[in-house]
């Protein structure tokens, strides 16, 4: 247990930011995010970005709120998001302590973080709105955000005043899981465990120069014209793979594509698909009961294509997922499917230069690309004993703002950083991906029995789709039911 208080300084340094269509509004149509540079860093005209227009703003509007508490609860591992100490040569850290001071700066509040391991900490947060009424925001596993939620722990951010949720430096993935009218969970600038978590594909230069350099597009050419499509990388990835003279294929080969376990559930999200379905408005509901089945079963084709045509794919059993990475850092994969954070692990040991892609498309047709966050990451949720909502919610928005002015683009120079320069086609790929996370119900609730069926098929190579569906689909409509009943309850 950590328990840490943010130091004032004199100073401070002024430097961000279907089967199942789902619950993020699968395709995102229309809007692809504001790049980071832009959102930012002031425009090549030289006007203000949106994020220092927000700043001034807050500062101009901003009153002593020293009666007010900003103290967060967090899960084990991630304090450095909220907490640094002092001045530090980590650019990522540096970010987290100048936001804090510009924060404490404009309100004369000093941002309070206690950590707690796993098991202690849902205790924590119930005992905290039962009785003590401690804390502010939490973090802990999005796994549990629902759960906590529906336990009348968490407080529904639509009814908290002056947060601009369509802003930049807020996720809109996040904005549109709405729940009953009730979205119980947010992603931003101000976390970035959720990016670290979120699925990409990374691509080795030096291979691609092997087998693509006279090409009449990049791959950035492709994403950029919308063609990154799931049948444009079936083509690319074959005729890559090598079997390296033992008689066997393993990971000490070389292939078109390297990913996990896990990954067949990526190309599911990414191709506009979702379990549930949440609108506004109305109940979540079981998306394969609208009878998009077929789109499903022939985008599970495509991907037993992928994996299984010409030895094309190598996927990395459960536990032993560093397998596939270091087939990658050691160049022999043109593509490799997972995190952001293994970015930052590639960084560190890869040789040779590689770059960072979007999800691809199910086609040419779908409008945007999209990819999804493990369950794992963490996510801001508001506790549930607020006192004065107008005071709080611009506390949390302007945390945001500042997050957006001093840590997204120090997360960006981390990840970008490639060895002694710094991979700057990637970063517009950032900004389509981040932009482009859906958020799926049947994630957060296990006992749905959803979310192995479509990737059990892909890891199995089988397309038993339909049959397997319809063995969870009566359990997991009564499941369903329930938990809708719960939130009502919240209302």
């Amino acid at each position: 247990m950590k328990f840490a208080k943010i130091i004032s300084l004199l100073l401070c340094v002024v430097m961000l930011a279907s089967v199942f269509a789902g619950c993020a509004n699968g395709d995102n149509e229309g809007d692809e995010g504001q790049s980071n540079s832009s959102a930012t860093g002031g425009t090549e005209d030289g006007t203000k970005s949106e994020v220092d227009l927000a700043i001034e703003e807050i500062e101009k509007n901003a009153t002593d709120m020293s009666d007010q508490s900003f103290y967060i609860l967090a899960r084990d591992g991630i304090e450095e998001s909220f907490y640094i100490e002092s001045d530090s040569s980590d650019p990522l850290d540096q970010g987290v302590f100048e936001r804090n001071i510009a924060f404490q700066d404009a309100f004369g509040i000093e941002v309070q973080v206690k950590t707690l391991p796993d098991a202690e900490y849902a205790d924590a947060l119930s005992q905290d709105v039962r009785a003590n009424k401690e804390f502010t925001l939490s973090f802990g596993h999005t796994d549990n955000a629902i759960t906590y939620a529906q336990s009348g722990l968490l407080y529904n951010f639509l009814s908290m005043p002056h947060l601009n949720l369509e802003a930049s430096w807020w996720d809109k993935g996040t904005a549109s899981f709405n729940i009953a009218d009730s979205v119980w969970f947010m992603n931003g600038s101000f976390n970035t465990d959720d990016d670290d978590c979120t699925y990409v594909l990374l691509f080795n230069k030096k291979l691609y120069n092997n087998y693509f350099a006279g090409a009449e597009k990049t791959f950035y050419d492709v994403v950029n014209d919308k063609e990154w499509t799931l049948d444009y990388f079936n083509t690319v990835t074959q005729n890559v793979s090598t079997e390296n003279g033992d008689g066997k294929w393993d990971e000490n080969d070389t292939y078109g594509f390297v990913t996990t376990w896990e990954y067949g559930t990526t190309f599911f999200y990414g191709s506009g698909l979702n379990y549930v379905i949440c609108e506004e408005g109305k109940d979540p509901y079981i998306a394969f009961e609208e009878g998009s089945m077929e789109k499903a079963s022939q985008l599970l084709d495509k991907v037993l294509d992928i994996y299984y045509t010409n030895n094309a794919t190598y996927w990395a059993p459960g536990g032993e997922e560093k397998l596939g990475l270091t087939a990658f850092t050691e160049g022999r994969a043109l593509f490799y499917g997972e995190v952001v954070s293994y970015i930052q692990e590639a960084n560190s040991t890869m040789t040779d230069d590689f770059g960072v892609l979007p999800i691809p498309k199910y086609d040419t047709a779908q409008e945007n690309y999209i990819t999804w966050t493990h369950g794992i990451s963490s996510s801001m949720t508001i506790v549930n004993h607020v006192e004065d909502a107008d005071k709080l919610g611009t506390l949390i928005e302007a945390f945001a703002v500042y997050s957006a002015k001093y840590v997204t683009p120090a997360y960006y120079d981390t990840v970008l950083q490639r060895k002694a320069i710094r991979d700057e086609e990637s970063g517009p790929m950032l900004d389509l991906i981040f932009a482009g996370r859906t958020y799926d119900l049947a994630m957060y609730m296990g006992n749905l029995g959803l979310t192995n069926v479509f990737k059990t098929c892909v890891n199995d190579n089988k397309n038993t789709l339909s049959s397997d569906f319809a063995r969870v689909s009566k359990t997991a409509q009564r499941t369903l039911t329930n938990v809708i009943k719960n939130f009502e309850k919240l209302k």
